[in-house]
């Protein structure tokens, strides 16, 4: 999207590539072309190159794919907890399992460095090939709209598949709301045959999904499903819910994955789980078992009775959901946020909304600016919010300075949400890539409070 591959051509060929795949559009200058036929280096040509080298990376590993029972799951939200909620309870049932995120990539219990939500096909079929070598049953990894839409998904068929729910996001990408929405439905058409498919039944959008495809296993708090569930309790100290499935009740508890919207990500692990073949009472040890993950809803106490929770909360539905449940357990909730440069601009003053409306004190700061003026991403924020409420605006775009502050004028019994970030360990400014983690700069507040 940014730059020519052509250009690299040459560096390809210095370092052993024998064989050069390009788009039959794309011209090759004649010294390229007098070079590859003195050193007898084919050129082949294909209508896309992205989905050729999709192809090419799955023959060129022996079709990993094949050989493993891949559980896809995708969504607007939900995507990361959901896999991490899966494999923790693949894990705990004695299967061999290995996960794909946005966070990290894990087989078994070694992590490896994640770039992308869904990598590079070249990637995920090394990845595969990885896994078949260790003997790894289960693969579970977030499918995203954008690793349909370019390819990178292509050769790959689940053995399950979980829809978590649909909103507004990328429409920087894709052309509008509904192209989007198809981008995320070629899971379906990603599936073996007789693969379970699990979709939330609460989700507006889903629902024209249960319109167009057929046995299907629905999730459900607020309507009807295969596989119900009653919420108990769902605040900041944990969530316990009531799981109906056929003629059974299972009780569920966890003080690590709270909030409503968390319920509907465990109905849909435990429904998948379920489906896979795994005992009701083994999926329920794995979930209450369950840790956190890593950038979501991570809390940590602070020494003047603040609780500062660090979230990738980065659009319009998650804030919703995330402010509406941290509103509740709070009489002063403050937000640390910006949005990302070179990214959907309709949301930001959307975003600005909803800070406002449930936050106290709104604190917009640098979140991956890009190549945009971090001045301009905050005026577009501020367009969404009240002229009335403008006087609970903090503008720091330092956000090292930003997390301080909020967190020092935050009241005993306040929250500090800092999203956007989440686990991720950089900035990206103009065309620089600089360490900076929102858990790191927490972590020094909390020692220099305590020293």
């Amino acid at each position: 999207a940014t730059s020519n591959g052509t250009l690299y051509i040459n560096k390809a060929l210095d370092r052993g590539a024998t064989t050069v795949v390009v788009e039959h559009k794309v011209l090759l200058e004649q010294e390229l072309l007098n070079r590859c036929v003195k050193e007898d280096v084919c050129i082949t040509r294909v209508d896309n190159a992205r989905l050729a080298l999709a192809q090419l990376s799955a023959k060129a590993y022996g079709n990993p794919a094949d050989k493993l029972k891949i559980i896809g799951i995708t969504g607007t939200k939900g995507k990361t907890t959901s896999v991490y909620l899966l494999h923790h309870v693949l894990s705990k049932a004695g299967k061999k399992v290995a996960m794909l995120t946005g966070v990290e990539n894990k087989i078994g219990d070694e992590s490896f460095p994640a770039q992308l939500t869904t990598p590079h096909p070249d990637y995920i079929h090394m990845f595969f090939a990885q896994c078949v070598a260790e003997g790894v049953e289960y693969v579970v990894m977030e499918a995203s709209a954008q690793g349909f839409s370019l390819h990178r998904l292509e050769s790959i068929f689940f053995a399950a598949m979980v829809f978590t729910n649909f909103s507004l996001e990328h429409s920087e990408f894709y052309a509008d709301i509904e192209d989007y929405f198809e981008a995320k439905c070629q899971i379906f058409e990603h599936c073996r045959e007789n693969a379970p498919r699990i979709v939330n039944a609460d989700d507006t959008w889903v629902k024209k999904i249960m319109s167009a495809y057929k046995d299907l296993i629905t999730t459900g708090i607020t309507t009807s499903a295969s596989v119900k569930g009653r919420l108990c309790r769902a605040d900041m100290a944990g969530l316990k819910m009531d799981i109906t499935y056929g003629s059974h009740v299972l009780s569920l508890s966890s003080s690590t994955v709270v909030g409503s919207y968390n319920a509907e990500n465990i109905l849909g692990v435990f429904a998948c789980a379920l489906k896979l073949g795994i005992d009701p009472e083994v999926i329920k040890e794995g979930l209450e078992s369950f840790g956190a993950v890593p950038g979501r809803l991570e809390r940590f106490e602070l020494p003047n009775d603040v609780v500062a929770v660090i979230d990738y909360a980065h659009n319009p539905s998650s804030f919703q959901a995330l402010f509406s449940m941290l509103h509740s357990n709070t009489k002063d909730l403050s937000v640390v946020f910006g949005c990302g440069g070179g990214r959907d601009t309709s949301k930001r003053p959307i975003m600005g909304e909803l800070a406002a409306r449930y936050c106290n004190k709104v604190y917009l700061t640098t979140d991956n600016p890009r190549n945009e003026d971090p001045e301009c991403i905050v005026q577009d924020i501020l367009l969404g919010i009240p002229n009335e409420q403008q006087g609970a605006v903090v503008i720091e775009h330092d956000r090292v300075k930003a997390i301080a502050r909020a967190v020092q004028n935050a009241r005993p019994g306040g929250i500090v949400a800092i999203l956007g970030k989440g686990p991720d360990e950089y900035q990206l400014i103009g065309s620089a890539k600089t360490f900076f983690s929102d858990k790191q700069e927490v972590g020094k507040l909390i020692l220099l409070k305590t020293t």
